[in-house]
């Protein structure tokens, strides 16, 4: 019993010592925040578009505002109440995302009138003022729950130039009186207050023309593999923070026609709603395509005979991206002709392809954007562009969450994250249930082994106890045969008696210290023989959970 109790224990603790080290591992996961989703409306908004924005309500009561992603600003960017005016028509507070009025935010802590930062928009021709103040902000639409981002810095806007408000996504701070206090952006709050991994996120615009006019997605801390085809494409941020996400435009074909005469470097900008390229290029697409150039609103309009045309041809569209002009790892972003199918004031249809006048103003705007994802990692200083998808409603999404570097360094799976995307495996909530049933079930099985042999081996003690208590009781207590008897010590013959006189009876032991007493000869003892209990231990049966499973961009 005791050799077997003892492999038993030791098969335990072999097993514990190598179950253990995997349910810490799967536990740290669990304690690993799950990236922040912002929902979108549900509303096709712009005045250039349409495109698929998302719900943020500023201050105390909330007031929910339409926006749309901005991968170069920092901030909340909100149409104010002199964002609509008498000369505006009806609906403009409706049809600028809903208006936001500072003054009724019991939170609202004013800074101050400023030119709206956007180092890399005023290349586009875009200018304004804002309003600065802080206040808290909550990511989604009233009940919808929402990681909230307290004192955040937000700027009301009433220039038109932003039709709708815009939510910044980058780290970098918003600079007002000094450079060397830069107040936090967004990403920054979220991810120093813990609700996210990583100074990350992972944007797709959505696309009205689709059947199912798929909504876009935009998260914090991680991406959703449900809205993208991987890739092994990762490409480093450039060193100018206000147009960093820089990609190498190798190609731009129209079937088997190459529109790009040689590679140029263009700045991806979910802030612009447009395509921006070299002059020549877009001739190229005029001859493609049958466009017409309009110099004085400066776009590409489309009537309603080319419009038919177009659609009836349906041409795809494909631009090959990679980090540099030629060579290396490269991925085919391909927009079918509905992804330029969109409206001026939501009358006037056009093609979104702008004539760039210079090098800073190749630019891959929102357009783009409708059929390419685009993660960014800036505790890794990269970020990747991939195909996008568009699930069905009933596929539910699947989000990762991207480590930064010291979280990432404490998980076993930080090696593995680009060569796992999109694979499924066991939640970590079911791996640790697993894992803490046979653990727990184990120390069961042990526990009740253990009560079981000490048990026994305390009845089989006790009865031996009373079996030489009783042959004690049938021995002749003076037997001058005992070897133990001191002759010395025997009763003198004058006492013709064959026991000591009295009502106690001492028993002659080895010879000790002190003198053993026995119980008088006359009390009967009654002898049972061990019990032998029958302990079962049964394993629990283990639960199942949630799957989620972290990886980071590599």
């Amino acid at each position: 019993m005791v050799a077997s109790l003892a492999s038993f224990i030791s098969l335990f603790l072999s097993l514990s010592l190598s179950l253990f080290p995997f349910l810490n591992h799967t536990l740290a996961q669990d304690m690993i925040p799950a990236p922040v989703g912002i929902p979108p409306s549900t509303n096709w908004d712009g005045n250039d578009g349409p495109w698929s924005s998302f719900t943020v309500q500023i201050g105390s009561p909330a007031q929910a505002v339409r926006v749309l992603p901005s991968s170069s600003g920092s901030s909340l960017w909100a149409v104010v109440d002199e964002g609509c005016t008498a000369q505006d028509p009806t609906g403009c507070s409706e049809s600028r995302g809903r208006i936001f009025s500072p003054n009724s935010s019991s939170t609202w802590v004013e800074i101050g009138l400023y030119q709206l930062p956007m180092a890399a928009d005023i290349a586009f021709g875009y200018s304004g003022n804002g309003r600065f103040g802080f206040d808290s902000l909550v990511m989604s639409y009233a009940g919808g729950g929402g990681a909230i981002v307290n004192n955040s810095v937000v700027a009301g806007i009433a220039t038109k130039d932003f039709y709708l408000g815009t939510l910044g996504m980058t780290p970098h701070g918003t600079n007002f009186t000094d450079f060397n206090d830069p107040k936090p952006s967004i990403l920054t709050i979220l991810r120093s207050g813990g609700q996210i991994a990583s100074r990350s996120w992972a944007y797709t615009a959505g696309a009205f023309y689709t059947p199912k006019k798929t909504f876009g997605s935009l998260l914090f801390g991680g991406y959703d593999t449900s809205r993208f085809v991987p890739n092994n494409l990762t490409i480093g941020l450039g060193q100018d923070i206000s147009r960093d996400i820089l990609v190498g435009v190798q190609a731009i074909r129209n079937g088997e026609v190459n529109l790009l005469d040689q590679g140029i470097i263009a700045y991806i900008d979910s802030t612009i709603p447009h395509i921006w390229l070299p002059i020549q290029v877009c001739e190229s697409f005029e001859r493609a395509f049958n466009l017409t150039w309009d110099s004085d609103l400066e776009l590409y309009l489309v009537n309603d005979t080319l419009h038919s045309n177009l659609l009836a041809e349906n041409p795809t569209i494909t631009f090959t991206i990679g980090s540099s002009v030629n060579g290396g790892d490269a991925v085919d972003i391909k927009l079918p002709y509905g992804a330029f199918d969109l409206t001026r004031n939501g009358i006037s249809r056009y093609f979104p392809l702008r004539r760039a006048q210079n090098e800073t103003q190749y630019a891959l705007g929102r357009t783009f954007l409708q059929q390419a994802y685009l993660i960014v990692d800036y505790d890794r200083n990269n970020f990747s562009v991939s195909q996008a998808v568009f699930p069905d409603t009933g596929i539910s999404e699947h989000r990762i969450s991207i480590l930064d570097p010291s979280l990432a360094n404490e998980t076993a799976n930080s090696a593995s994250s680009t060569s796992s995307r999109g694979r499924d495996k066991f939640s970590t909530a079911a791996i640790a249930g697993i894992v803490v049933g046979v653990v727990v079930a184990v120390l069961i099985a042990v526990a009740i082994s253990v009560f079981c042999f000490q048990r026994q081996k305390s009845h089989l003690a006790k009865s031996s106890q009373q079996q030489q208590r009783q042959q004690r009781f049938e021995k002749s207590e003076l037997d001058a045969k005992d070897p133990e008897v001191n002759p010395s010590a025997e009763l003198s013959s004058e006492f013709n008696k064959a026991e000591l006189a009295g009502s106690t009876l001492y028993a002659r032991e080895l010879l000790g210290r002190d003198a053993q007493v026995e119980a008088e000869g006359n009390q009967m003892f009654s002898q049972e023989m061990p019990g032998s209990a029958i302990c079962t231990a049964e394993l629990e049966s283990p639960g199942s959970g949630h799957q989620r499973i972290y990886h980071e961009l590599p």
